[in-house]
């Protein structure tokens, strides 16, 4: 079975011309996304290069270093190595790329703007990359919207809408999903029109206050979500609209790697429903959102998270790599903390725990 590699390589002489802008071309773009482009692409929307040459730099730069940014990002370097030398990708103009990165107050969020035609702009959201910074942020959206990435999407998007008359598409993996979804609730009514449809890829959801809001109405629309049939990123909370289950030959976690999801073709391979597993831990998010009190959840994702900054790495990679040094520290850490702020930890587990355990035991009494 075929995967996105497979797709650029077979349509990769058919222009956008004679072949509309479709899904999986938004999928190969949400990868793209994930190269650190910031001395290579203009901050600017009028002020282009070509993805083509955009790449070419960016691997001349990053010329020996290990393309896969982490193992749940396989490949992102062959994809993009084939992209730039096909016909219909390589011309795609990209610009306005806007970065941050903050490691002390965990913000990741990254953005480019790719002109396809002279009718058809895509503005890309990068999704959680291998930081540490990235993944904590992830976990806010457990207990708080707006996070600070939602908040850089709102205000990148806006910009794009007030200087581009025509329509817009927006894509992203993963968070960069979620946050194209947020930035379009908060557009203005006037300027929402000109989100033509979202495409996102096993993005997290949303927390209940969120999806009942007349905003998020407005938008859902226009969402497209796909999903791998074992999706756990997904899975996360809250996701309406259209969902489509797409079949992966990966294992449990690792279906978020866009590259075990299957394709036929210019289309995905679909599925008709998610494994029973993947429905379960969705059921396992809702009810801990709702059954365990906010400053709780908050307090235990900020605690785990300060843990493992304690080994002194920025990545997992970095982690994996130098494991022993890092796990010392990181069992110091936890080990000097006071009495209370570990009991409060292990009762937050605790409850999850429970939680879990009793939705299990109701799915296999059905």
């Amino acid at each position: 079975m075929s995967d996105i590699r497979d797709y650029i390589d077979w349509r990769g002489d058919i222009t956008f011309e004679n072949n509309p802008f479709n899904e999986l071309d938004a999928l190969a773009l949400s990868q793209f996304v994930y190269l650190s482009l910031g001395d290579i692409v203009s901050d600017n929307l009028n002020d282009g290069c070509s993805l083509s040459s955009a790449a070419k730099k960016y691997f001349k730069q990053n010329e020996g270093k290990e393309e896969s940014l982490t193992l749940l990002l396989l490949n992102c370097g062959e994809i993009s190595r084939k992209m730039m030398k096909s016909e219909r990708f390589k011309n795609i103009e990209l610009c306005n790329f806007r970065e941050r990165y903050d490691q002390i107050n965990s913000i990741q969020f990254a953005a480019v703007t790719a002109k396809v035609s002279e009718d058809c702009l895509v503005v890309v959201f990068r999704g959680t990359d291998d930081t540490l910074a990235g993944w904590e942020e992830d976990f806010k959206l457990c207990y708080m919207t707006p996070m600070d990435a939602q908040i850089e999407a709102a205000r990148y998007l806006r910009g794009i809408c007030e200087k581009w008359d025509g329509k817009i598409i927006i894509t992203g993996h993963s968070k960069g999903g979620n946050i194209g979804i947020y930035a379009t609730m908060c557009l203005p009514d006037e300027q929402k029109d000109k989100v033509s449809c979202i495409y996102s890829f096993d993005g997290p959801g949303f927390l209940p206050g969120i999806v009942k809001s007349e905003d998020y109405q407005k938008t859902i629309n226009k969402v497209v979500s796909y999903m791998p049939q074992g999706s756990v990123v997904g899975m996360i909370m809250y996701n309406l609209g259209k969902i489509i289950v797409v079949k992966s030959n990966g294992k449990g976690f690792m279906q978020h790697a866009v590259v075990t999801w299957q394709i036929l073709g210019k289309e995905f391979v679909y599925e008709e429903k998610f494994d029973n597993g993947s429905l379960i831990f969705n059921e396992c998010t809702k009810k801990w959102i709702t059954d365990i009190k906010s400053d709780k959840i908050e307090d235990f994702i900020h605690r785990v998270f300060y843990i493992l900054k304690s080994g002194n790495m920025e990545t997992f990679t970095e982690m994996s790599t130098g494991m022993p040094q890092a796990i010392s520290k990181i069992l110091k850490t936890y080990t000097d903390m006071d009495k209370d702020t570990k009991k409060t930890m292990r009762e937050t587990l605790k409850e999850m725990f429970k939680i879990s355990k009793d939705i299990i035991k109701d799915n296999k009494n059905k």
